[in-house]
């Protein structure tokens, strides 16, 4: 997916990377203002890259994508800490919102996730 390209938002991508070891290793070294994270990635998850980046950036920014609607995978997302979830098909108006509202600390999730 290009994130960049599709969403209704200006963003600058300062990073993409296939696996949540090689997110963390990014996220830690470019310092986004917003990191955006797959919940299913190879090597590590994105719920255990999230933990990991915020136990080293307690003040990451992270919203995650997912196509999963599993509760309690939505709920395992949520406990990190997270700005939001955002289930794929609504990804550019979910994360824009979420990009918006961030910066006051509200965990938003997408409808069929709860």
């Amino acid at each position: 997916m290009c994130v960049d390209s599709c969403l209704p938002i200006v963003v600058k991508l300062c990073g993409a990377v296939n696996n949540g070891q090689a997110a963390l290793d990014a996220a830690l070294k470019l310092r986004p203002d917003v990191v955006v994270l797959d919940i299913s990635m190879p090597v590590m998850n994105g719920i255990q890259a999230a933990k990991r980046l915020r136990e080293a950036n307690p003040d990451a920014r992270i919203v995650f994508l997912t196509v999963d609607k599993d509760p309690d995978t939505c709920h395992a997302a949520l406990q990190t800490g997270c700005l939001g979830l955002c289930v794929e098909t609504t990804l550019g108006h979910r994360l824009d919102s979420s990009h918006q509202l961030g910066h006051s600390g509200p965990t938003l999730c997408s409808q069929g996730c709860e």
